[in-house]
């Protein structure tokens, strides 16, 4: 049975629901494809900067009422030197599987059609709108936003990023007494030979703990988060100390390969395709931005097609994007080399200790600022809230 949208957005991640519920929000009509049948957990430091949280902020989102930590400080352990600094603004940590449900829930009340357990796997435009074909349904849409995270889009080119030799691990786990009381209010990360990890408390007394290996090293772990998680802890003596009697809660790590670091897209896709997220930028996961980025782009993609009146503005976008995403992106993947030497990690903890306020500059500088270009002349402002996105849904 043929129908139509406005918009379709495939992926019901952070970005996409965040774009879905922003755009039905304005009168769009909107369906959401997610390829998962129920909540998920997914690879990911799960740390919200406070760009992030402003953007959040609009959504409606209560993170006190989902039981989000408050993050005020960072520690950065190298082998054998550790500091500590206050972070430039509070921060909050929640779980991908609560923020993006709750997302998804939003999202769903403001009129979005939310299609679950079907994977799009190409979509074809004609001169009208995009044709998504779902089991027996076939749906159609005038603009089409890839929030497909890490996943590639089907029948698209792969992104190629700088560092594809790596393998993400990720489990949260319940830390010892002492241990969670160490951490509490706190982001830690931790360099060690061959990878690197981050620690903090995401919502009641669970902790995520989510670190990168070298694929070869990755070849070496246990299945189990149970042995998991005594491997890690021979990695460094901080993470040890912090794992000391920690219960892991999963009974296998989640795990991702092959993440394109460093990617920024600087074209569309296609015609009236907006890219969101990890589709549209991958900054090194230790930076803690790559949520933000999510929210952010989503919000712009929203504002654009909200401005669009009808026209392609993907390549617009884009460019925008690129512009003022490229900058923060290449520092951030000279941060994640970094830590791919641990000695000069060591060299970094001291230099906190000289000059706390080094990590407010470091923070600023692997920020994406993306969320200064929503008074920008070309995004469509104050539209986004006002009236419809077009004129009329299209008809089938």
């Amino acid at each position: 049975m043929p129908r139509g949208f406005d918009v379709a957005v495939v992926g019901g991640g952070v970005g996409g629901a965040a774009c879905a519920l922003q755009l039905a929000r304005s009168g769009a009509a909107v369906v959401l494809f997610e390829r998962e049948t129920e909540p998920r957990h997914k690879v990911c430091g799960e740390f919200l900067s406070a760009e992030g949280l402003r953007t959040l902020a609009e959504t409606g989102v209560d993170l006190d009422a989902i039981g989000a930590s408050r993050i005020a400080r960072f520690r950065l352990h190298g082998p054998r030197l550790s500091a500590e600094s206050l972070l430039p603004a509070e921060c909050r940590g929640l779980s991908r599987l609560r923020l993006d449900e709750s997302l998804i829930a939003a999202a769903a009340a403001a009129g979005v059609q939310v299609v679950r357990g079907w994977t799009v796997r190409a979509s074809e435009r004609n001169a009208d709108a995009f044709e998504i074909p779902a089991g027996n349904d076939r749906f159609f849409a005038k603009d089409l936003v890839c929030a497909t995270g890490k996943a590639d889009f089907g029948g698209t080119p792969r992104r190629e990023g700088r560092d594809g030799n790596l393998v993400g691990f990720k489990f949260h786990l319940e830390l010892a007494p002492a241990a969670a009381g160490e951490l509490t209010g706190h982001v830690e990360l931790f360099a060690f030979a061959g990878g690197y990890a981050g620690l903090c408390a995401v919502e009641g007394a669970v902790a995520n703990l989510c670190f990168l290996l070298d694929r070869a090293l990755a070849k070496e772990v246990p299945k189990s988060a149970d042995g998991l998680c005594a491997w890690i802890s021979l990695r460094h003596r901080e993470l040890r100390r912090r794992l000391f009697g920690a219960v892991p809660r999963f009974e296998h790590p989640v795990t991702i390969a092959r993440v394109p670091y460093g990617f920024v897209r600087r074209r569309p896709l296609g015609a009236r395709m907006y890219c969101i997220g990890d589709q549209a930028a991958v900054i090194p996961s230790l930076t803690g931005d790559g949520m933000t980025i999510a929210l952010v782009t989503a919000r712009q993609a929203a504002r654009f097609i909200a401005g669009s009146r009808g026209c392609d503005r993907a390549a617009e976008y884009h460019a925008e994007l690129a512009r003022f995403a490229a900058p923060q992106i290449g520092f951030g993947y000279r941060l994640h080399q970094a830590f791919r030497v641990p000695s000069w990690i060591d060299a970094a903890a001291g230099l906190v200790r000289l000059a706390p306020r080094s990590v407010a500059w470091a923070f600023r500088k692997t920020r994406v600022p993306l969320w200064a270009i929503q008074n920008h002349q070309s995004s469509g402002g104050s539209e986004l809230f006002t009236g419809r996105i077009v004129e009329g849904s299209y008809k089938v």
